[in-house]
């Protein structure tokens, strides 16, 4: 069984509690007789013969288990915070419940970490009350178990942690429900519990600070704060993994993140579901200020509201944004699926991104990537949708404004409205806009009737936009299109027109054959049905008419599927998101 050290002061204090120092260990009959023989030595001491008992038949169930070598507090809504923790005599509280299991590090000093078991059940707690749960280094939280602990299962057994505050909370310092903060490692797991924010003026349901804990298979809710609700602050250079929750960021009637990540902190953040919110201003991951996350596999909805977003990216600096599906929600105002600003140099690549839904006739402007404030991003292998609004609402797959970057070898459809481009170039930052535009298939659904439909739209009186425009296939899908409107308010219709111009070159005007483009429902904007694959059908011009982007540098050698993209420096890559050979 091997040998246990034990501090006498907690000797008397945890005689029962060491039944849940369960060893998984081959043990051999002599050596786990002996530390019984040494056990009852000591317990001959002080104890009663009953305790002595009780103690070995414990021992000795633990042992014929041959259960995990670990320390374990069990927490139960029916439980007595007088008790010691075990099994049979559970605490009621969960922060009793972690300090019991600090405690236990502190005693047996071959561990130093434990596990805190929480049954079924609503834990409340009142942060204005000075209550709250306080995570500590090695101590894991788990909850969804049974009455018993018998099962783990979150979704039958959920666990809920909800904070009754009703007043409160400041912009400096939230109503929160679980602080995670001086150092906690990724070693520290929480995890399959639901976390629900509470009320008041600013409320948070999980705070990481300078901590980098394992966070996951939760619900995370922000709450109902009257000014913001957050589900999820990262700050102070945090470094958590965040995987497989469902995260919403809440119903303020002003502002609601699912997540909003702070000061040089840098998550991994993949296989979620994550909601902005269901009011206000909503966004579902917000990067305030130099974080460098890396945002993956998750899927992302800006929620409902006034104005509502994807993924804001205005930290500067450069995350990675890749493989998510990207919806940019529903708002009266304004939808967006990514916005890029403050001097911003992200990767985008492998998302499928949805602009959104302008759902409100006096609504301002609908876009699947809006980039400005001189930023920079690289944006290749997606597919992009920009969205659906109502006239006269704008509707744009990317919308730069006083900004560059390089758009490479994406599927744009620039969505459907009156007013639809799949590529808009603007100074309304007082630059102008320079982006590269390579290997694109563009096209735009737009709405029957007198609409406008544009596939490269520049609305500006000064300077050349677009920096280079190469190898592009611009779609006119239904009729109509203006495959380029440039500064100069030239239009052209054709591609050998485009090709002409100085900054120009190897653009076709051809159905690119794409396998189903508006999907078996023939709606653009269910995007979950479209596809977007080239077929045998397409033209080789588009299977093989894109730039070489292993001769050009691109950065890639891939497309959206991880398929390597093929090219000798005469035949290209295929254009778009998906090779095809």
């Amino acid at each position: 069984m091997g040998r246990i050290k034990i501090r006498h002061k907690a000797f008397i204090n945890t005689i029962k509690t060491t039944v849940d120092i369960i060893r998984a260990r081959s043990v051999k009959i002599i050596a786990y007789t002996a530390v019984l023989i040494f056990l009852a030595f000591f317990l001959f001491a002080g104890c009663s013969n009953s305790k002595l008992r009780d103690f070995i038949e414990e021992q000795t169930a633990l042992h014929n288990r041959g259960q995990v070598d670990k320390l374990i507090v069990y927490v139960s809504a029916e439980g007595n915070n007088e008790n010691d923790g075990t099994i049979d005599a559970p605490v009621a509280d969960i922060q009793t419940g972690i300090d019991k299991a600090q405690e236990l590090i502190t005693a047996y000093e071959e561990f130093d970490t434990a596990e805190v078991w929480v049954a079924l059940g609503i834990y409340g707690v009142n942060y204005q009350g000075g209550i709250f749960i306080t995570m500590r280094e090695g101590v894991s939280l788990y909850g969804g178990y049974a009455n018993d602990f018998s099962t783990r299962d979150s979704s039958e057994y959920p666990t809920v942690i909800v904070d009754q505050s009703t007043s409160g909370g400041t912009q400096g310092n939230f109503n929160i429900v679980v602080k995670v903060e001086n150092g906690i490692t990724a070693g520290t797991v929480l995890k399959g519990f639901t976390i629900q924010g509470g009320g008041g003026e600013y409320t948070c349901a999980l705070s990481i600070n300078q901590s980098s804990p394992t966070v996951q298979e939760n619900v995370i809710n922000g709450g109902n704060g009257v000014k913001s609700a957050f589900a999820v602050i990262i700050s102070s250079q945090s470094s958590p993994e965040i995987q497989g929750n469902t995260i919403n960021g809440g119903s303020s009637a002003g502002e609601n993140n699912g997540f909003i990540i702070l000061d040089y902190s840098a998550p991994l953040i993949q296989n979620n579901t994550i909601i902005g919110g269901s009011e206000g201003d909503s966004c579902a991951i917000f990067i305030f200020t130099d974080g460098t996350p890396t945002i993956q596999n998750n899927t992302i909805s800006g929620g409902t509201g006034t104005s509502t977003y994807g993924v804001k990216d205005s930290s500067g600096m450069r995350l990675t944004l890749r493989w998510n599906t990207i919806h940019g929600g529903t708002g009266t105002g304004s939808t967006t699926g990514i916005r890029v600003s403050d001097g911003g140099t992200p990767d985008i690549y492998g998302n499928l991104i949805h602009g959104g839904i302008v759902s409100s006739v006096g609504g301002i402007i609908c876009e699947g990537i809006l980039v400005i404030e001189d930023s920079n991003p690289t944006i290749y292998n997606n597919i992009i949708f920009g969205g659906k609004a109502p006239d006269p609402v704008g509707v744009a797959g990317i919308r730069f404004e006083g900004s560059g970057g390089w758009v490479l070898n994406n599927t744009i459809d620039g969505g459907v409205g009156a007013d639809v481009s799949c590529i808009e170039l603007t100074n309304e930052q007082s630059t102008g806009s320079d982006p590269s535009i390579t290997n694109n298939i563009l096209f735009a659904s737009g709405i029957p009737g007198p609409s406008s439909r544009t596939c490269i739209n520049e609305w500006t009186d000064n300077g050349i936009y677009a920096q280079t425009i190469k190898n592009n296939d611009f779609w006119d899908i239904s009729g109509g299109t203006i495959l380029y409107h440039d500064h100069n308010d030239n239009t052209y219709t054709t591609a050998s027109a485009i090709n002409a111009l100085s900054h120009a070159a190897g653009n076709i005007d051809l159905g690119p054959g794409l396998a189903d483009v508006h999907g078996p429902d023939s709606t653009p904007e269910t995007m979950e049905d479209n596809d977007w694959h080239l077929t045998d059908a397409s033209p080789t011009s588009v299977s093989n008419g894109g730039v070489d982007g292993a001769t050009a540098g691109f950065g890639f050698t891939t497309d959206k599927e991880d398929q390597t993209r093929t090219g000798n420096g005469s035949t290209g890559w295929s254009m778009g998101a998906y090779e095809k050979d």
